[in-house]
């Protein structure tokens, strides 16, 4: 069973030398198997040499418990060549002598592989309770079959021919059992550090003493042939395993083997009582006397060691809890149900200024007033439903100042009924800097909240972590934070961002122009978005800076019209037409149609401006202009060159007779007078056509124009003339 926790100050688990050589572990068990086999089969064998103990198996599965697998072969080749060799020394026939030595090697085998398998030592057990039972259920079964398998080989070589088979097996299973027990727990325990076969120091006066008095009762007790008193041996027996747990047992079951054995062979004492019965049923009962030995005491010193084992750990366990409290820099506190302390580390001097004792078994009233009804709520929390909780809250320091702790509480049951355990640690410094930190936090919210940008962070998924006051003023009643750009913006907007989201987040800052709709209305925006790169340099989202540019957007347009526009008729300028008529050159150029300007001046403008003042002239070429765009198609280009010079750019058609048309309806269009205030003022036009094909330059077109409009004047104005070329 792994994961047991050996006991304190474990030592190796043999005190065998660690690594023998494999001729000396050789050696070794062969002269202790040979040893072990001759007394069983040269002194204790009855009717066809079936020995009352059998101590060489115990012998070799007590030393396969101890010792690594790996070095199991040594030993089972050893064990095998010691009792064969003995068994061919005593004359039994080869056949049987293999076979037998064969059954007993699988019987220990069988043993120490059951008790050991998935463990690499008896030490990863985690109760001697378990290892007991599975031992006594492996040496049963074990025994069992090796007494089957020896009954088989007899009958097969015709060996014990007189004993019936039930006799040979039962004969055979309970010395074997025996054997397995008593001695595989000796050699066992022989070799364990904390069993003391020789008695523990300081006790080995009473330990001496309670041998004696068994060894005395076992020799008053066959030493007289009247009574069959054998069980008054139990009695010390019991005392022994009683005081000196399994190191008493062990010795206590080995001695009263030996003497009562010894009895057995002499015939002396209980053994007999009934002279009529035969030495195999006086060893029958010598064997039952030996296992009833061993069903009494072995429970009980079980018990005792695994009693004893068990307090060793739990005082091991309160050593180690209260090593750790009493030197650990936190504070902790055992509270009872009524509120007292039960148990104060000393850090509390350190922390708060009273020593334990001060605060022990009293109900301190250190917790500040305001965190005491969160303290005590949490106190019924846990005494009602146990679990673990975690609190902040500030203890009174004895000099008057409060200390910020957090405390990790649980319900424990403890020896007098439930309490609750506090681990707590002082924060005072973390709070402070959280504190800190917020002030800080907060101030920097405030200067975002109030800086004419929207600021804002988001993840590496666009998702919104931070956004100012500006940015949340965008999407009015919806909050920010959690959404993503994608929810905001919608499929179509976000397609334009997602490049430059792409970019931020490989490290590459952005700077665009983007819109956003805020009410039906749009916002123009330019973001800046740069990348939030974490300690180690990579890219955990970006930020996000954008400013309304919508009026400075709008601004410059109206400069751009402005530019572009003549103040006074709000037709285009030379500016304006300067280039109109540079694109729309290139356009007939490249596709071989010819270009036609009008150009178009009042006739007698200067005499208007003389007679009337300049307020009335500006009048009439504002009237001009207007009723000259209206005269023309919309994509006709007219501007107005200065004074009362005004053109008209054709481009959409080369025919000649459609532009004489619309200087004809021009010029009668311009007959009637206009009125400016309270006066009448006559004005007329002249126009000078051009029609330029093939188109080579502005220039030529120009000229063109103003060649027709000189001739249209030389012959008397208020009139028109066409020239090509």
């Amino acid at each position: 069973m792994r994961g047991a926790s050996p006991p304190l100050n474990a030592q190796p688990i043999s005190r065998l030398p660690q690594s023998p050589t494999p001729v000396l572990m050789l050696l070794v068990v062969t002269a202790l198997c040979a040893g072990t086999t001759w007394v069983s089969l040269a002194l204790t064998r009855v009717d066809g040499g079936v020995s009352s103990l059998w101590i060489a198996n115990g012998l070799l599965t007590g030393v396969l418990l101890l010792r690594p697998r790996e070095r199991w072969f040594w030993w089972f080749l050893g064990a095998g060549l010691g009792q064969l060799g003995v068994r061919l020394a005593l004359t039994d026939p080869f056949v049987t002598s293999v076979t037998f030595t064969g059954i007993n090697l699988a019987e220990a085998w069988l043993v120490a592989h059951w008790i050991r398998r998935g463990t690499r030592s008896l030490r990863e057990f985690d109760s001697l309770a378990v290892v007991a039972r599975t031992a006594v259920v492996a040496s049963l079964v074990a025994c069992g079959l090796s007494a089957y398998a020896a009954v088989l080989m007899t009958q097969f070589t015709a060996t014990l021919v007189t004993t019936a088979p039930l006799v040979t097996w039962f004969t055979w299973f309970s010395a074997h059992l025996l054997g397995m027990v008593v001695m595989a727990t000796l050699t066992a325990c022989a070799f364990q550090p904390h069993v003391r076969l020789l008695g523990r120091a300081g006790r080995r006066l009473d330990y001496f003493a309670c041998i004696a008095l068994l060894l005395a009762t076992c020799a008053l007790v066959v030493g007289q042939g009247r009574f069959p008193l054998l069980f008054l041996a139990y009695l010390p027996l019991l005392l022994l395993t009683f005081r000196h747990g399994v190191a008493g047992m062990v010795v206590g079951v080995l001695l009263l083997a030996m003497a009562t054995g010894l009895a057995l062979a002499a015939s002396l004492g209980p053994f007999a009582l009934a002279p009529g019965e035969s030495p195999a049923e006086r060893m029958l009962l010598w064997q039952v006397f030996i296992a009833s030995a061993c069903l009494l005491v072995y429970p009980t010193a079980v018990s005792m060691a695994e009693r004893r084992r068990l307090h060793l750990r739990v005082r091991a366990s309160e050593a180690r809890y209260r090593m750790l409290a009493d030197h650990s820099q936190d504070l902790i506190v055992r509270v009872r149900r009524d509120g007292t302390w039960s148990y104060v580390s000393p850090a509390a001097h350190a922390l708060l200024g009273y020593d334990a004792a001060e605060l022990e078994g009293s109900v301190p009233t250190l917790v500040h007033d305001d965190d005491r009804a969160a303290v005590l709520a949490m106190l019924e929390r846990l005494f009602g439903g146990g679990g673990r909780e975690i609190l902040r809250f500030r203890l009174r320091h004895r000099d008057g100042h409060d200390r910020w702790f957090e405390a990790a509480a649980s319900a424990a049951d403890g020896p007098d009924g439930r309490e609750l355990v506090f681990s707590a640690r002082e924060i005072s410094k973390r709070v402070a800097a959280e504190r800190e930190r917020a002030a800080t936090q907060a101030q920097l919210e405030a200067i975002t909240d109030n800086l004419p940008a929207m600021v804002a962070r988001l993840d590496r998924e666009g998702r919104y972590v931070y956004a100012n006051a500006r940015s949340q003023a965008l999407v009015p009643g919806v909050d920010l934070i959690g959404k993503s750009l994608l929810e905001l913006r919608g499929a179509q907007h976000y397609a334009e961002l997602a490049p430059h989201v792409d970019a931020v987040l490989a490290g590459e800052p952005q700077g665009f122009d983007t819109f956003v709709i805020v009410r039906g209305r749009p916002v123009e925006l330019h973001a800046q978005f740069v990348p939030d790169r974490a300690a180690d340099g990579s890219v955990q989202g970006f930020y996000s800076v954008s400013f309304d540019i919508t009026e400075a957007k709008n601004a410059e347009r109206e400069l751009e019209r402005l530019a572009r526009e003549d103040k006074l008729t709000g037709l285009a300028n030379r500016h304006e037409f300067d280039e109109r008529v540079a694109d729309a050159v290139l356009h007939a150029a490249r596709n071989g149609t010819a270009l036609v300007l009008l150009s178009l001046d009042l006739d007698r403008f200067k005499q208007i401006n003389d007679t009337h003042g300049h307020a009335v002239g500006d009048a009439v070429l504002q009237e001009f202009a207007l009723r000259l765009r209206g005269l023309v198609y919309d994509v006709d280009l007219v501007a107005r060159l200065g004074g009362d010079e005004f053109v008209v750019l054709v481009d959409y058609t080369p025919r000649r007779d459609v532009v004489e048309m619309m200087a004809t309806r021009i010029v009668a269009a311009m007959r009637p007078p206009m009125r400016v205030g309270g006066l009448v003022v006559q004005a007329a036009t002249s126009i000078g056509i051009g029609l330029h094909q093939p188109v080579q330059s502005a220039e030529r077109l120009l000229a063109l124009a103003d060649e027709a409009l000189y001739e249209a004047k030389a012959r008397g104005r208020n009139t028109w003339a066409f020239r090509a070329g």
